[in-house]
């Protein structure tokens, strides 16, 4: 019997057939077990992740296991809707943790990390335990993370297309409210500095991680024509690099061969064939891994010092077929004066 029928039947809803459900009422009865309101094992610690809805965080929160065999509860994913959750509808992130507080939740594991609100800053001052996945946040000194090196993860996908010789190269940009959308930036024009590439305003883009804009961004600059159009799109996540994908193919023109396109994230499409975008894997299940560790550490030892967790994870360039790269092609040497900094 797998938790996900037992929490169907336990919480009234749709999916599991009639047979199932009477079966698992049954066992319930046979056991004399009530339902708990916290969560769905009784006496168990719930501790929710908040996300919102991007497949990288199928990823991220893969954490289940962490913790069970000690106590815990399987961690309950509350989904938000992305551009609300993360640069409209502060409020919405507000109102969820403030819930999830009054349901009598012991910590929280957060990706929503939008810059410039006071929901988690006030989270941390009141010292409930919570860990920021993915992204930190600049005027919260004091809250913990589990992010990857996103600075040095755009410099290193920058700098794979300009040692392929791309001088026309463009950057399609995250939100400037989340850090990621920042650094990856940040790091892809400090790759172009540092090897003499000049990237045209036109070139740069910013805008939403979504794959309509990757389409509408790459969509216009073809527009361009042959000789002003880029000759490589950087791109800030694999969503935008699917988009830019598919606007290059609908132009009638070869991903790889005649625009190289690079993502971040390594999620699980981007591996599919006829697909095979080159990424940046940021080691997702290892950043959940170690949140959930964590995270737990700081509930069973509330008193544990001011010492603060702070894990930058190293990226990795992971080469496929869309940037058109076969062993060595590199024509232009790794500078050794390359500014690879940690923001």
């Amino acid at each position: 019997m797998c938790i996900s029928s037992i929490s169907i039947v336990l919480n009234n809803k749709e999916g599991v057939s009639a047979k199932t459900r009477d079966r698992v009422l049954k066992i319930i009865k046979e056991s004399h077990c009530t339902p708990n309101q916290v969560g769905p094992f009784p006496g168990a610690t719930q501790i929710p992740l908040y996300r919102d809805g991007h497949p990288q965080h199928l990823q991220l929160f893969g954490v289940p296991g962490i913790g069970l065999g000690r106590g815990y509860g399987a961690p309950t994913a509350r989904l938000l809707p992305e551009p609300y959750f993360h640069s409209r509808r502060p409020d919405l992130e507000a109102r969820e943790i403030e819930n999830a507080k009054a349901r009598g939740i012991d910590g929280i594991i957060t990706s929503s990390g939008v810059l410039g609100t006071q929901n988690l800053p006030r989270l941390v001052e009141e010292g409930f335990p919570v860990i920021s996945l993915l992204r930190r946040v600049y005027d919260c000194p004091q809250l913990e993370f589990v992010i990857v090196d996103h600075f040095k993860g755009g410099y290193l996908a920058a700098e794979h297309v300009i040692r392929m010789s791309h001088s026309k190269v463009a950057v399609l940009r995250g939100p400037a409210n989340l850090s990621p959308g920042l650094q990856r930036y940040e790091g892809a024009i400090q790759a172009a500095a540092d090897y003499g590439i000049s990237i045209y305003s036109e070139f740069i883009r910013k805008g939403s991680f979504s794959q309509e804009f990757g389409y509408e961004s790459t969509s216009d600059m073809l527009k361009l024509g042959n000789g002003r159009r880029p000759s490589a799109i950087v791109c800030g996540n694999d969503d935008m690099a699917l988009g830019s994908s598919e606007a290059i193919l609908d132009a009638g023109l070869e991903v790889g061969r005649e625009i190289a396109v690079v993502g971040f994230n390594n999620i699980k499409t981007t591996s599919l064939k006829r697909i095979e975008i080159t990424t940046i894997s940021q080691k997702s299940q290892k950043m959940g891994r170690l949140a959930a560790k964590r995270l737990i550490e700081r509930i069973e030892n509330p008193d544990q010092g001011s010492s603060l967790y702070r894990k930058i994870l190293e990226p990795q360039l992971v080469i496929r077929k869309s940037c058109g790269y076969t062993p060595g092609k590199y024509l232009i040497e790794r500078r050794a004066s390359a500014k690879l900094k940690r923001s």
